[in-house]
């Protein structure tokens, strides 16, 4: 390090630089610290390598260019890579994870100092609005990296200052964005904000950040990042980076993920407040230009030599993902650009198409995780490891004399995936120490049994083994419960299932197109926020369309327009049958705003179709192309109207879903246990259209939050309850115990699943602040006293009715005419105390709350 130190501190400064590198702001990595960043992450000459952003090879020192993947998009740089010996491509680094040979979690070392910028807009990644090129050449790239890979990456630093100058003591929320993606996702070991006078000699002077992280998490997490000027590393020349990283450089040791980072100390050199610093702002300042790299040239519809960009699946053909490799017979290397469509190969710029039918004949071998290979020793196994890219990649595949690896022209050709007895035996994992739940636990992990992705989730201890059970036994009558589900939403294969839902979504659709088709005709959805019931949902509206009826999907609040539209985009392959790309839904509602449905970036998709829903209303039909109705609750709210008549004439021919639907019957909760409520005009409309409708979906979480609410169900078995009034009463007795067994028994047919969120790591610890006694006591007091005086006025009044009015009701009885009300209905005070006093409660806890929320968001904290 000190001689590359030194070497670099007699370079001459590079001022002289080409149009070319002023317009792809192309600068190389400074030596000292490109070295710096390989021994970090402890490369070695086994490791392969990727580098999204390579120009001359700098942070490639220590790589070992035989297993080592440079991407560069300037030509002349590119060819300097390839005069040293590294495997070369110049795609869009944007992007190219997955498409152009570069498999995910294929390398173990990721290296990138990718060039500075802002995008024109905002790109949605797995989620996250991302602002800067840096920082989503960065996010795609570390796809790239193994689950226990380690990365190095250079992008802008921190200025902590507004684009006006004005000093800030927070990162920008185009960082914050970023930043968090990346601590919730990766174990991020160093964040260090380094000062731009380092890259002197290289042109510019403009600060940057290096971050070190040490593989991937099993499990993204809840993770903040840091934000605060005192949380972040700093350093101001590459000594202080040296200091930083002397356990890894040193010691060869990893250094612990960056949980709540402490204030840091300030570095040896003078203090960064005593010399100025540009302001952050899209565009390095005046004088200074952003180091490496080069903007990226995005062609549409260019075709890549040596690549498949759109490959045909027929019924029954497993298809090739993103990133896998197709070996021709003449021994060309070829890769999968795009996921599907018509198949060519591209040479010279030119395409050909190839058949998949004809795959086996002509012997163009696929590689890629999972699937069977044959060697040119006859070895027989299943590929579980993909390192490397191209034709010099190495591929490790499980036979039944254990792991063999080797190179991709070792294949000879795909093999048949063998039988159960002929497969190599299975690994057993070793579990993991059992956690013994505490008394009164209520909650098992969910095993399902659909093998989609899992979304880990957790169900009642209760219900996990009935749904289990249930669908096993399902299984045996209609097979597969993933194949079930991908041939009932005309899904071409069950990998496009599993891109559009989790392995507990499938089996939930499962299951309620199972009741629709063969039990009493409903399903209740009763899983917790966070577990993707917006999928399901948008799943049983393809369902529907599949079997041409027409989805009447009911919600609480116009707003959530937007996420069901968004959960339909979501489960839409990228050429999904007719029926289902032409689905377009008519939005009823009454509030234009309110009601425009709006993208991720905030752009508006919908505007409301008021002329739509005008003559649909007339014609008691949908007309202008729309087989679908999304609306609120709101909407059927009072007498009946033409919107009324419009759905209950839909309804005969309709799959109804009811979104929150513990609120489908509005209010009218009875006062008289065991009485039923006369119901609202709502309520008796829902129950008009559930009987004429050919299925119904209920999701709610808390279905059976208000007992007088059951009668809704009785698209279950709830509905063969003798005596409606009666089963209010009882479950209105037997509370939550009695809902539990009745939720059992539904889940036991295949009515209802319940799944959850896992408590574990959770704890429930009460605070006491004693500080604010005498004031909490003050309020209670004041509140008490006014309370005390209602409940007297509120006994007064009820002796006056028993004792006054009462009698005088009787005698004027022989006048009530029929409607008139007989009786006084009266609801005492002390009934609504408990109430009353929870708002207090409440109320007096506020100021602590908001204390205690700050105080944990200070110290990187998610407050929910």
């Amino acid at each position: 390090f000190e001689v590359l130190n030194n070497l670099y501190e007699k370079q001459p400064a590079l001022t002289s630089r080409t149009s070319e590198t002023i317009r792809n702001q192309a600068y190389s990595t400074p030596v000292p610290l490109a070295y710096l960043m390989s021994r970090a992450v402890r490369l070695t000459k086994e490791d392969y390598v990727y580098e999204p952003t390579a120009g001359n090879g700098m942070l490639l020192i220590e790589a070992n260019p035989q297993i080592t993947l440079a991407n560069e998009l300037d030509p002349l740089r590119a060819e300097h890579l390839k005069h040293q010996g590294f495997n070369t491509t110049t795609e869009n680094a944007i992007g190219q994870v997955g498409k152009p040979g570069v498999n995910p979690k294929s390398f173990d070392v990721v290296l990138m100092n990718p060039p500075f910028g802002t995008l024109d807009k905002k790109t949605d990644f797995d989620g996250y609005k991302i602002s800067k090129l840096e920082h989503l050449i960065a996010l795609n790239a570390l796809q790239a990296m193994d689950d226990t890979g380690r990365a190095a990456i250079i992008i802008g630093g921190h200025s902590f200052e507004t684009n006006l100058g004005k000093p800030t003591n927070e990162l920008s929320g185009t960082d914050r964005t970023f930043f968090n993606y990346l601590y919730s996702h990766y174990n991020v070991t160093h964040h260090i904000n380094i000062d731009g006078t380092v890259y002197r000699r290289m042109g510019t002077s403009f600060p940057i950040r290096l971050l070190i992280i040490e593989g991937r998490k099993a499990m993204p997490d809840q993770t903040a990042a840091p934000h605060r000027p005192d949380q972040i590393e700093r350093a101001q020349t590459f000594e202080d980076v040296y200091n930083l990283l002397k356990s890894e450089i040193e010691e060869g040791k990893p250094a612990a993920p960056q949980e709540a980072p402490p204030p840091q100390q300030e570095p040896p050199g003078p203090p960064p407040q005593q010399e100025p610093k540009p302001p952050e702002s899209p565009k390095p300042p005046k004088g200074t230009t952003s180091p490496e790299g080069g903007a990226p040239t995005i062609i549409k519809g260019q075709l890549v030599d040596g690549t498949v960009v759109d490959i045909p699946v027929p019924p029954g053909v497993q298809p090739p993902g993103p990133g896998a490799i197709l070996q021709l017979p003449n021994g060309t290397t070829i890769t999968i650009l795009e996921p599907s469509a018509k198949a060519l190969i591209v040479k010279e710029g030119e395409a050909s198409p190839i058949n998949w039918g004809d795959l086996e004949w002509q012997n163009i071998k696929v590689i890629e995780t999972g699937r069977w290979v044959e060697t040119a020793d006859g070895t027989v196994g299943q590929i579980t490891k993909v390192r490397g890219a191209h034709d010099w990649a190495r591929i490790t595949i499980e036979t039944k004399a254990g792991p063999v690896t080797v190179g991709v022209k070792d294949v000879v050709r795909n093999a048949v995936e063998p039988t159960k007895e002929e497969r190599p035996p299975e690994k057993t994992e070793p579990l993991p120490p059992k956690i013994e739940p505490e008394s009164g636990a209520h909650q098992v992990i969910y095993k399902p049994v659909s093998e989609g992705p899992p979304l880990n989730s957790m169900a009642p201890k209760f219900m996990a083994e009935a749904l289990h059970n249930y669908i096993t036994e399902m299984e045996a009558q209609v097979g597969k419960v993933d194949q079930y589900v991908a041939n009932k939403l005309n899904y071409a294969s069950t990998e496009e299932l599993y891109r559009a839902m989790g392995a507990e979504q499938a089996e939930t659709v499962a299951l309620a197109v199972n009741a629709v088709e063969n039990g009493p005709g409903g399903f209740i959805m009763g899983h917790q926020t966070g577990l993707g019931k917006g999928r399901v949902v948008a799943g049983m509206m393809r369902y529907a369309r599949s079997q041409g009826l027409t989805p009447i999907f009911f919600t609480a609040q116009d707003k959530l327009f937007s996420d069901i539209y968004r959960d339909i985009e979501d489960i839409t392959e990228d050429k999904p049958p007719a029926f289902w790309g032409e689905y377009k839904p008519l939005v009823i509602a009454s509030n234009a705003a309110g009601a425009r449905i709006y993208r991720l970036d905030g752009t508006v998709l919908k505007e409301l179709d008021m002329p739509a829903i005008q003559e649909a209303m007339r014609a008691r039909r949908l007309t202008k192309g729309y087989n679908g109705v999304l609306t609120t609750y709101y909407q059927i709210q009072g007498n009946r109207t033409a919107k009324h008549d419009l759905i209950n004439a839909l309804a005969g021919n309709a799959l109804v879903i009811l979104d929150e639907s513990h609120k489908a019957a509005g209010g009218g909760q009875s006062g008289r246990r065991g009485q039923a409520p006369a119901g609202s005009k709502r309520r008796q409309f829902i129950t008009e259209i559930l009987h004429h409708a050919r299925g119904v979906l209920y999701s709610s979480a808390t279905y059976a939050k208000r007992p007088d609410n059951l009668p809704l169900y009785f698209k279950t078995d709830i509905g063969t309850a003798v005596d409606m009034n009666q089963l209010i009463n009882v479950v209105q007795s037997g509370g939550v115990p009695l809902q539990e067994w009745i939720a059992n028994q539904l889940a036991i047919n295949g009515q209802m699943s319940r799944l959850e969120l896992s408590y574990a790591g959770v704890s429930l610890e009460p605070k006491v602040d004693l500080s604010t006694k005498d004031f909490e006591r003050e309020q209670s007091d004041k509140v008490t006293l006014v309370a005390r005086k209602l409940v007297r006025f509120s006994k007064d009044l009820q002796r006056w009715i028993k004792d006054v009015l009462g009698p005088t009701l009787v005698e004027q009885g022989e006048d009530v005419r029929p409607g008139d009300i007989t009786s006084v209905d009266y609801t005492h005070f002390g009934s609504l105390m408990h109430n009353m006093v929870s708002q207090l409660l409440f109320a007096l806890r506020v100021d602590n709350i908001v204390k205690e929320a700050l105080a944990q968001a200070q110290d990187n904290k998610k407050v929910v």
